[in-house]
Protein backbone atom coordinates (compact mmCIF):
# COMPACT_ATOMS: atom_id res chain seq x y z
CA UNK A 1 0.00 0.00 0.00
CA UNK A 2 1.07 3.49 -0.58
CA UNK A 3 0.82 4.78 3.07
CA UNK A 4 3.02 2.43 3.56
CA UNK A 5 6.02 3.41 1.04
CA UNK A 6 9.03 4.35 4.11
CA UNK A 7 7.66 1.55 6.06
CA UNK A 8 9.07 -0.88 3.50
CA UNK A 9 12.65 0.54 4.45
CA UNK A 10 12.46 0.42 8.00
CA UNK A 11 9.83 -2.69 8.29
CA UNK A 12 9.73 -4.60 5.07
CA UNK A 13 6.27 -5.72 4.86
CA UNK A 14 5.76 -9.16 6.11
CA UNK A 15 3.54 -11.20 7.90
CA UNK A 16 4.79 -10.02 10.96
CA UNK A 17 2.93 -7.14 10.88
CA UNK A 18 -0.46 -6.03 10.57
CA UNK A 19 -2.42 -3.06 8.78
CA UNK A 20 -3.42 -1.98 12.59
CA UNK A 21 0.83 -1.98 14.05
CA UNK A 22 2.10 -0.50 10.88
CA UNK A 23 -0.82 2.47 11.03
CA UNK A 24 -0.14 2.84 14.32
CA UNK A 25 3.71 3.50 13.49
CA UNK A 26 3.56 5.58 10.90
CA UNK A 27 1.63 8.17 12.76
CA UNK A 28 4.13 7.74 16.00
CA UNK A 29 6.81 8.52 13.59
CA UNK A 30 5.39 10.70 10.94
CA UNK A 31 3.86 13.81 14.66
CA UNK A 32 5.90 16.82 14.59
CA UNK A 33 5.99 16.12 18.06
CA UNK A 34 7.80 13.21 18.27
CA UNK A 35 10.45 14.28 15.39
CA UNK A 36 13.41 15.31 17.65
CA UNK A 37 12.99 11.74 19.74
CA UNK A 38 13.61 9.85 16.45
CA UNK A 39 16.12 12.23 15.60
CA UNK A 40 17.81 11.66 19.43
CA UNK A 41 16.82 7.73 19.04
CA UNK A 42 18.68 7.15 15.58
CA UNK A 43 21.72 9.15 16.82
CA UNK A 44 21.77 7.11 19.90
CA UNK A 45 21.74 3.57 17.52
CA UNK A 46 24.59 4.99 15.03
CA UNK A 47 26.65 5.56 17.87
CA UNK A 48 26.16 2.21 19.27
CA UNK A 49 26.92 0.70 16.19
CA UNK A 50 29.84 2.75 15.88
CA UNK A 51 30.90 1.45 19.51
CA UNK A 52 29.95 -2.16 18.57
CA UNK A 53 31.71 -2.31 15.09
CA UNK A 54 34.45 0.04 15.71
CA UNK A 55 36.11 0.48 12.31
CA UNK A 56 32.94 -0.12 10.04
CA UNK A 57 31.37 3.34 9.94
CA UNK A 58 32.82 6.80 9.49
CA UNK A 59 32.23 9.51 12.57
CA UNK A 60 29.41 11.31 9.93
CA UNK A 61 27.35 7.76 9.44
CA UNK A 62 24.80 9.75 11.54
CA UNK A 63 25.01 13.30 9.60
CA UNK A 64 24.71 10.78 6.27
CA UNK A 65 21.89 8.82 7.14
CA UNK A 66 19.78 10.70 9.33
CA UNK A 67 18.53 13.62 6.27
CA UNK A 68 18.05 11.02 3.98
CA UNK A 69 15.59 9.13 6.46
CA UNK A 70 13.95 12.66 7.59
CA UNK A 71 12.90 13.08 4.09
CA UNK A 72 11.41 9.87 3.65
CA UNK A 73 8.89 10.85 6.59
CA UNK A 74 8.19 13.64 5.54
CA UNK A 75 7.06 12.81 1.97
CA UNK A 76 6.54 9.23 2.29
CA UNK A 77 9.18 8.11 0.09
CA UNK A 78 10.83 4.56 -0.64
CA UNK A 79 14.46 4.28 0.76
CA UNK A 80 16.69 2.11 -1.54
CA UNK A 81 18.63 0.50 1.56
CA UNK A 82 20.90 -1.01 -1.42
CA UNK A 83 22.01 2.24 -2.64
CA UNK A 84 22.04 3.62 1.00
CA UNK A 85 25.30 4.35 2.42
CA UNK A 86 26.90 2.62 -0.40
CA UNK A 87 31.10 2.95 1.12
CA UNK A 88 29.57 1.05 4.21
CA UNK A 89 30.10 -2.96 4.49
CA UNK A 90 26.81 -4.69 3.42
CA UNK A 91 26.55 -6.34 6.75
CA UNK A 92 27.14 -3.51 8.97
CA UNK A 93 24.71 -1.27 7.01
CA UNK A 94 22.51 -3.96 7.78
CA UNK A 95 23.43 -4.40 11.37
CA UNK A 96 23.04 -0.40 11.72
CA UNK A 97 18.87 -0.70 10.12
CA UNK A 98 18.33 -3.53 12.22
CA UNK A 99 19.44 -1.43 15.44
CA UNK A 100 17.48 1.53 14.60
CA UNK A 101 14.21 -0.76 13.88
CA UNK A 102 14.30 -2.66 17.13
CA UNK A 103 14.94 0.91 18.80
CA UNK A 104 11.83 2.44 17.50
CA UNK A 105 9.66 -0.93 17.92
CA UNK A 106 10.67 -0.23 21.85
CA UNK A 107 9.63 2.74 22.14
CA UNK A 108 5.33 1.86 20.53
CA UNK A 109 3.78 2.55 23.58
CA UNK A 110 1.20 -0.70 23.47
CA UNK A 111 -1.27 1.08 26.25
CA UNK A 112 -1.88 3.98 23.24
CA UNK A 113 -2.39 1.15 20.66
CA UNK A 114 -4.66 -0.53 22.48
CA UNK A 115 -6.75 2.54 23.21
CA UNK A 116 -6.75 3.62 19.72
CA UNK A 117 -7.44 0.87 18.42
CA UNK A 118 -9.91 -0.95 21.29
CA UNK A 119 -8.24 -3.99 21.03
CA UNK A 120 -9.49 -7.63 22.53
CA UNK A 121 -7.46 -9.38 24.62
CA UNK A 122 -7.34 -11.96 21.58
CA UNK A 123 -6.16 -8.89 19.16
CA UNK A 124 -3.69 -7.18 21.64
CA UNK A 125 -2.33 -11.26 21.77
CA UNK A 126 -2.39 -11.43 18.15
CA UNK A 127 -0.51 -7.92 17.66
CA UNK A 128 2.05 -9.18 20.54
CA UNK A 129 2.99 -11.99 19.21
CA UNK A 130 3.35 -10.47 15.55
CA UNK A 131 5.87 -7.90 17.09
CA UNK A 132 7.81 -10.48 19.02
CA UNK A 133 8.65 -12.67 16.21
CA UNK A 134 9.70 -9.69 13.86
CA UNK A 135 11.98 -8.81 17.07
CA UNK A 136 13.08 -12.19 17.48
CA UNK A 137 13.87 -11.77 12.99
CA UNK A 138 16.13 -8.69 13.73
CA UNK A 139 17.90 -9.87 17.09
CA UNK A 140 18.94 -13.38 14.82
CA UNK A 141 20.16 -10.92 11.93
CA UNK A 142 21.75 -8.78 14.60
CA UNK A 143 23.23 -11.05 16.20
CA UNK A 144 24.75 -13.29 13.41
CA UNK A 145 26.30 -9.77 12.13
CA UNK A 146 27.90 -9.33 15.93
CA UNK A 147 29.36 -12.95 16.05
CA UNK A 148 31.08 -12.06 12.74
CA UNK A 149 32.89 -9.08 14.97
CA UNK A 150 32.28 -11.53 18.75
CA UNK A 151 35.31 -10.17 20.85
CA UNK A 152 37.01 -8.68 17.59
CA UNK A 153 37.95 -12.38 16.70
CA UNK A 154 37.85 -13.21 13.07
CA UNK A 155 38.10 -16.77 11.83
CA UNK A 156 40.52 -18.12 8.92
CA UNK A 157 39.49 -21.22 7.82
CA UNK A 158 42.36 -22.56 5.21
CA UNK A 159 41.12 -25.41 2.87
CA UNK A 160 43.76 -27.88 1.37
CA UNK A 161 44.07 -30.39 -1.30
CA UNK A 162 47.01 -31.80 -2.95
CA UNK A 163 45.72 -34.84 -5.10
CA UNK A 164 47.74 -37.87 -5.84
CA UNK A 165 48.78 -37.45 -9.97
CA UNK A 166 48.99 -33.86 -9.33
CA UNK A 167 52.25 -31.34 -8.81
CA UNK A 168 53.54 -31.69 -5.11
CA UNK A 169 52.69 -28.34 -3.18
CA UNK A 170 54.07 -27.49 0.23
CA UNK A 171 51.08 -26.47 1.31
CA UNK A 172 52.01 -27.38 5.36
CA UNK A 173 54.75 -24.82 4.48
CA UNK A 174 51.94 -22.19 3.43
CA UNK A 175 50.16 -22.96 6.36
CA UNK A 176 53.05 -23.02 8.68
CA UNK A 177 54.07 -19.86 7.60
CA UNK A 178 51.00 -17.88 7.75
CA UNK A 179 50.22 -19.08 11.34
CA UNK A 180 54.08 -17.77 12.42
CA UNK A 181 53.34 -14.48 10.55
CA UNK A 182 49.95 -14.18 12.21
CA UNK A 183 51.62 -14.86 16.01
CA UNK A 184 54.02 -11.98 14.64
CA UNK A 185 50.90 -9.39 14.77
CA UNK A 186 49.45 -7.04 16.95
CA UNK A 187 46.08 -8.63 17.18
CA UNK A 188 47.18 -11.94 17.06
CA UNK A 189 44.76 -12.70 19.82
CA UNK A 190 41.57 -11.66 17.35
CA UNK A 191 42.55 -14.00 14.51
CA UNK A 192 41.50 -17.81 14.86
CA UNK A 193 43.54 -20.61 12.29
CA UNK A 194 41.52 -22.87 11.19
CA UNK A 195 42.97 -25.76 8.86
CA UNK A 196 41.44 -28.98 7.00
CA UNK A 197 43.45 -30.86 4.82
CA UNK A 198 43.08 -33.23 1.71
CA UNK A 199 39.50 -31.98 1.69
CA UNK A 200 37.03 -33.69 -0.93
CA UNK A 201 33.28 -32.26 -1.71
CA UNK A 202 31.84 -33.26 1.48
CA UNK A 203 34.20 -31.35 3.60
CA UNK A 204 33.97 -27.87 2.40
CA UNK A 205 30.56 -27.11 3.59
CA UNK A 206 31.49 -29.07 6.81
CA UNK A 207 34.30 -26.97 7.59
CA UNK A 208 32.62 -24.24 6.94
CA UNK A 209 29.47 -24.25 8.71
CA UNK A 210 31.85 -26.03 12.03
CA UNK A 211 33.54 -22.82 11.87
CA UNK A 212 31.65 -19.67 10.86
CA UNK A 213 34.68 -18.21 8.92
CA UNK A 214 35.40 -15.29 8.07
CA UNK A 215 37.55 -15.80 5.91
CA UNK A 216 37.72 -19.07 3.42
CA UNK A 217 41.07 -19.66 2.00
CA UNK A 218 41.40 -22.59 -0.67
CA UNK A 219 45.07 -23.41 -0.94
CA UNK A 220 45.85 -26.13 -3.79
CA UNK A 221 45.43 -26.30 -7.59
CA UNK A 222 42.90 -24.94 -9.64
CA UNK A 223 42.71 -25.46 -13.54
CA UNK A 224 42.14 -23.06 -16.48
CA UNK A 225 38.68 -24.22 -17.04
CA UNK A 226 37.81 -22.03 -14.07
CA UNK A 227 37.76 -25.38 -11.69
CA UNK A 228 38.65 -25.64 -8.46
CA UNK A 229 40.50 -29.29 -7.93
CA UNK A 230 40.18 -31.64 -4.57
CA UNK A 231 40.52 -35.24 -3.83
CA UNK A 232 37.48 -38.32 -4.44
CA UNK A 233 37.30 -40.63 -1.99
CA UNK A 234 40.37 -42.38 -3.54
CA UNK A 235 42.87 -39.65 -3.08
CA UNK A 236 42.83 -38.68 -7.21
CA UNK A 237 41.60 -35.55 -8.52
CA UNK A 238 37.86 -33.71 -8.47
CA UNK A 239 37.16 -30.75 -10.36
CA UNK A 240 34.90 -28.19 -9.00
CA UNK A 241 32.99 -26.20 -10.84
CA UNK A 242 32.87 -22.23 -10.61
CA UNK A 243 28.95 -22.85 -10.55
CA UNK A 244 29.23 -25.06 -8.07
CA UNK A 245 31.71 -22.82 -5.96
CA UNK A 246 29.32 -19.85 -6.36
CA UNK A 247 26.34 -21.82 -5.21
CA UNK A 248 28.30 -22.90 -1.90
CA UNK A 249 29.47 -19.05 -1.08
CA UNK A 250 26.25 -18.14 -1.68
CA UNK A 251 24.51 -20.83 0.61
CA UNK A 252 27.37 -20.09 3.02
CA UNK A 253 27.92 -16.10 3.34
CA UNK A 254 26.30 -14.96 6.54
CA UNK A 255 30.01 -14.63 8.33
CA UNK A 256 32.20 -14.82 5.30
CA UNK A 257 33.54 -11.56 4.40
CA UNK A 258 36.34 -12.98 2.32
CA UNK A 259 37.01 -15.82 -0.36
CA UNK A 260 40.92 -16.15 -1.24
CA UNK A 261 41.54 -18.87 -3.87
CA UNK A 262 45.38 -19.10 -3.51
CA UNK A 263 44.86 -21.74 -7.26
CA UNK A 264 46.55 -21.14 -10.06
CA UNK A 265 43.98 -19.74 -12.89
CA UNK A 266 40.76 -18.63 -10.15
CA UNK A 267 40.64 -15.39 -10.60
CA UNK A 268 37.07 -16.08 -12.94
CA UNK A 269 35.64 -17.80 -9.58
CA UNK A 270 37.03 -14.94 -7.33
CA UNK A 271 34.88 -12.42 -10.16
CA UNK A 272 31.95 -14.24 -9.22
CA UNK A 273 31.81 -14.99 -5.34
CA UNK A 274 31.70 -11.41 -5.43
CA UNK A 275 28.12 -11.47 -5.93
CA UNK A 276 27.28 -12.80 -2.74
CA UNK A 277 30.61 -12.40 -0.09
CA UNK A 278 32.33 -8.40 0.18
CA UNK A 279 35.44 -9.25 -1.26
CA UNK A 280 37.68 -12.41 -3.09
CA UNK A 281 41.03 -12.63 -4.06
CA UNK A 282 41.93 -15.03 -7.20
CA UNK A 283 45.12 -15.43 -9.59
CA UNK A 284 45.16 -14.54 -13.05
CA UNK A 285 47.20 -17.23 -14.47
CA UNK A 286 49.49 -19.82 -12.79
CA UNK A 287 51.47 -19.22 -9.96
CA UNK A 288 54.41 -20.52 -8.55
CA UNK A 289 54.85 -22.12 -5.02
CA UNK A 290 56.94 -19.91 -3.06
CA UNK A 291 54.74 -17.07 -4.73
CA UNK A 292 51.53 -18.40 -2.97
CA UNK A 293 53.14 -18.99 0.08
CA UNK A 294 54.86 -15.30 0.30
CA UNK A 295 51.66 -13.50 -1.05
CA UNK A 296 49.29 -15.29 1.93
CA UNK A 297 51.63 -15.13 4.51
CA UNK A 298 52.35 -11.19 4.06
CA UNK A 299 48.39 -10.90 2.96
CA UNK A 300 47.56 -12.10 6.66
CA UNK A 301 49.93 -10.59 8.78
CA UNK A 302 48.77 -7.42 7.02
CA UNK A 303 45.00 -7.79 8.04
CA UNK A 304 46.35 -8.99 12.05
CA UNK A 305 47.96 -5.65 12.31
CA UNK A 306 44.66 -3.89 11.65
CA UNK A 307 45.57 -2.58 7.79
CA UNK A 308 42.60 -2.50 5.39
CA UNK A 309 41.65 -4.78 2.96
CA UNK A 310 42.86 -3.25 0.22
CA UNK A 311 46.51 -2.27 2.02
CA UNK A 312 46.79 -5.83 3.33
CA UNK A 313 46.73 -6.85 -0.49
CA UNK A 314 48.91 -4.45 -1.97
CA UNK A 315 51.65 -5.15 1.16
CA UNK A 316 51.40 -8.53 -0.12
CA UNK A 317 52.15 -7.73 -3.53
CA UNK A 318 54.96 -5.31 -2.60
CA UNK A 319 56.17 -8.91 -0.11
CA UNK A 320 56.80 -10.44 -3.42
CA UNK A 321 58.88 -7.90 -4.86
CA UNK A 322 60.93 -7.26 -2.05
CA UNK A 323 61.52 -11.34 -2.39
CA UNK A 324 62.53 -10.83 -6.48
CA UNK A 325 59.41 -12.91 -7.05
CA UNK A 326 57.88 -11.60 -10.58
CA UNK A 327 54.40 -12.51 -9.90
CA UNK A 328 53.17 -9.38 -8.58
CA UNK A 329 50.40 -8.97 -11.14
CA UNK A 330 48.78 -12.66 -10.52
CA UNK A 331 47.07 -12.07 -7.58
CA UNK A 332 43.38 -10.31 -8.42
CA UNK A 333 41.16 -8.46 -5.63
CA UNK A 334 37.94 -7.92 -6.13
CA UNK A 335 34.71 -5.80 -4.25
CA UNK A 336 31.30 -6.42 -4.05
CA UNK A 337 29.30 -3.47 -6.07
CA UNK A 338 29.47 -0.30 -3.77
CA UNK A 339 32.41 -1.73 -1.44
CA UNK A 340 35.58 0.21 -1.47
CA UNK A 341 38.14 -2.11 0.32
CA UNK A 342 40.42 0.62 1.58
CA UNK A 343 37.52 1.75 3.40
CA UNK A 344 37.38 -1.40 5.49
CA UNK A 345 39.69 -3.42 8.09
CA UNK A 346 38.21 -7.09 9.19
CA UNK A 347 39.84 -6.00 12.46
CA UNK A 348 40.36 -2.15 14.18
Amino acid sequence: MDKYKFLEFLFPISSFLSDPILDFIINMISKQANRQKIKLLIKGSCDEAQTELDGYFSNDVFDRLYPIIEDAIKSNKVIDADNLLPDVDSNAKSYLLNKIRMDLIDTIDLSQFIVENQLTVEDLTREVLSLRLFVEKLEKEVNEMRGIRADNKICVLFLAANPDGTARLKLDEEARLITEMILKTKHRDTMIFESRWAIRTSDILQAINDTNPTIVHFSGHGSDLDELIVLDVNGNSKRISKEAIVQTMMTSSDTIRLVFFNTCFSHEQAKSVVNHVDYSIGMTASIGDDAARIFAAQFYSSIGFGKTIWTSFEQARAALMLEGIPEENTPALYSKSGIDPNNMALIS
